[in-house]
Parts: C-alpha cells; structure tokens; sequence
C-alpha cells in the first residue's frame, strides 16, 4: 500500500509541472475567450487561449 501511496505522489507531483509549463501568461487584457485566440495563435501557432482574470492565457 505504501509503494501505491508514493507512485501517486509522484505521478501527481509530475502532472502538475508538466501543466505548469504548458500554460503562458499574457499581459493582454480580455473580456472573454474568444479575444485571445488570434493572440495566442501568434505566440504559440495554435488558437488555444482562454481568458482568466481579464488576462490572455495561451495554452501550447
């Protein structure tokens, strides 16, 4: 039980730096999802953004 423990520990420590990395921070203001498209695709070549807190974030 106790190796299970561990191996989710670190399959979860794992999994969030792996998203952590993935994510960029943009200080382009937004009112909604749709504005950061064009602008994320710039930056990473795909229309993945999403806007949180009135910022850009662009997702590769």
């Amino acid at each position: 039980m106790s190796n299970f423990s561990v191996f989710l520990i670190a399959l979860l420590f794992c999994s969030v730096f792996i998203l952590s990395e993935a994510q960029i921070y943009t200080s382009k203001e937004c009112n909604g999802s749709s504005e950061c498209y064009s602008h994320c695709e710039g930056i990473t070549g795909k229309r993945s953004g999403k806007c949180i807190n009135k910022k850009c974030y662009c997702y590769r």
